[in-house]
């Protein structure tokens, strides 16, 4: 069962990605289609992940957003951590995060409007499973900790191949 919610906003040169609640691996697929979607906007220059009402984030979405990263990066977008809650910025240094993003403690700016990201995608055992693994994959890439703590989770998949 999904307990989180994420709105996003688009305006000229920047979008708001808000993430509200627990946000977890199920809802990864939709989040990492909206982090492609917004990216095919040409004149999208940044994007603000807002996690002022985050509660709780996982390591697969942890590695969707370094995937986000490196996806911006090749369109010349930048990508800013907005205002995590004490518990979310404890984790997010923790994997190393803010070596690769700029975590802000300010609010985002305003969101005039907002739609709400659907889930519930009909996902193969497949598709979750690489879709896990690609996550992990991009936080092992971090540092030698991350490496240490999350290798047995890609070698679990390699060890049953997809």
């Amino acid at each position: 069962m999904i307990g989180g919610k994420v709105l996003y906003y688009m305006y000229q040169e920047y979008a708001i990605v808000k993430l509200s609640q627990k946000i977890t691996w199920e809802m990864s697929t939709e989040i990492s289609a909206l982090f492609s979607f917004l990216l095919k906007n040409t004149a999208l220059r940044i994007i603000y992940l807002d996690m002022s009402e985050t509660s709780h984030v996982d390591s697969t979405i942890l590695g969707t957003i370094v995937h986000l990263k490196k996806d911006a990066d090749h369109n010349t977008v930048k990508v800013v951590i907005c205002s995590p809650l004490k518990q979310c910025e404890t984790i997010l240094i923790d994997v190393g995060l803010n070596k690769v993003l700029k975590i802000d403690n300010g609010p985002p700016p305003k969101m005039e409007f907002a739609s709400e990201l659907l889930f519930g995608t009909e996902k193969t055992i497949q598709e979750i499973e690489a879709l896990i693994k690609d996550a992990h994959e991009e936080l092992v890439k971090l540092n030698d900790k991350n490496k240490q703590q999350f290798s047995s989770v890609i070698d679990t998949f390699n060890a049953n191949p997809l």
